[in-house]
């Protein structure tokens, strides 16, 4: 593909192209940051890119109340334990 091929496509298209793919979590940051417009036609360019508007919208609303995602690479019980951290061996 050129470069001013390249150049011309959209970021959903290029995911397309490229066959790379954004999790729905990634694609809502991207709705909140405006990259994929408003009302219809925010739905009709993550249709586009192969995304369900509902679900992204979902998160997009989840994410707006405050809720935060837990990080993928923390221990699953770290999630679960106090925020204050204690030296074992300092005290």
């Amino acid at each position: 593909m050129s470069a001013d091929v390249m150049k011309k496509l959209g970021d959903d298209q290029m995911n397309q192209v490229a066959g790379g793919r954004k999790s729905d979590l990634e694609v809502a940051y991207d709705v909140m940051n405006g990259n994929y417009g408003n009302g219809d036609e925010r739905i009709r360019r993550l249709r586009a890119a192969g995304y369900d508007p509902a679900a992204v919208q979902a998160i997009v609303n989840r994410l707006a109340s405050g809720w935060r995602p837990v990080d993928p690479y923390l221990d699953k019980d770290s999630a679960h334990k106090s925020s204050t951290y204690r030296d074992p061996y300092l005290g």
